[in-house]
């Protein structure tokens, strides 16, 4: 009779992970769907770009480019020998599409600054709103997609922002209590017009198109209503994508890749951070900006 118990409970408990993976499956479609309807909608050339670091977001995005039929090139930034080159070349290898990398010196990094902080100066003069106010932090974050802009030869350059914010990708976001990472990536959800906004006004400085189509009303409202534990599960982050890169048969090299912020694996965080903040000219621009 025990071992009938036992076995019963050992079928619920295999009946109930089957029903949960297909439950994910279920989710997995829907957003993979969701994806390639804003990708559609949004190349209007058959031959794009892509602003890729080797992630998840990046790849994610470039395979599913790649399923469409799309020519891509992918772009990498990041000053030489830094360690988002790497990533990146392992990933595309992998997926098989063609990659470019924008070296950049420190003379280049210093230049974009300005051009940039005036960029997006403008952009909070216009709205008003604290989040779009530049700082020597928002400033390196845009720095690589200022350069795939610069660079890209390409009118149309697909972006893969987006994820961080909907599916909990920020450590912030692992390190909070239940209650308080549900409030925190529901606002960073919200915020995300900003970064439609901030990379817009970047791209139509050089006259070019930006597609972000992981971010769309359908796909926020998505993610907001997703169980948790397809956002953040046992520490890992960003799960429905990483199981999405499994879907479409990436390695789990990539599909689980810890890697870091653009800003930081370009290398080009350290060259604002050490040498831009303590220039009397950059620290003037701040302070007006403020």
């Amino acid at each position: 009779m025990f071992s009938l118990l036992i076995s019963i409970m050992i079928g619920e408990i295999e009946i109930n992970n089957i029903i949960s993976k297909m439950k994910n499956n279920d989710y997995v479609k829907t957003f993979k769907n969701m994806i390639k309807h804003n990708i559609t909608n949004q190349a209007q050339k058959q031959e794009v770009a892509v602003a890729f670091s080797g992630g998840v977001d990046s790849s994610v995005l470039s395979k599913l480019l790649k399923d469409l039929g799309y020519t891509q090139t992918c772009y990498v930034v990041g000053v030489s020998g830094c360690s988002d080159f790497k990533i990146a070349e392992l990933s595309c290898c992998e997926i098989g599409i063609k990659l470019k990398k924008i070296i950049v010196s420190e003379k280049e990094i210093s230049d974009a600054v300005e051009i940039l902080g005036k960029i997006l100066s403008a952009l909070y003069e216009k709205h008003k709103d604290e989040f779009l106010r530049p700082t020597l932090l928002s400033i390196s974050y845009n720095l690589p997609l200022f350069f795939v802009a610069k660079y890209a030869v390409e009118n149309i350059v697909f972006v893969g922002q987006g994820p961080d914010e909907l599916l909990g990708g920020y450590s912030r976001h692992s390190k909070m209590l239940f209650d308080a990472a549900v409030k925190e990536i529901a606002k960073d959800t919200n915020n995300l017009h900003f970064v439609l906004l901030q990379n817009k006004a970047i791209f139509d400085y050089f006259d070019k198109k930006c597609a972000l189509p992981y971010i769309s009303t359908e796909i926020a409202d998505f993610c907001l209503d997703l169980l948790f534990e397809l956002k953040i599960n046992n520490k890992t982050n960003k799960y429905l994508l990483r199981l999405l890169a499994k879907h479409l048969r990436l390695s789990n090299e990539i599909a689980f890749r810890k890697k870091k912020a653009s800003q930081y694996g370009s290398g080009m965080w350290k060259i604002v951070n050490k040498h831009l903040k303590n220039s009397s000219a950059f620290v003037c621009f701040l302070l007006a900006c403020g």
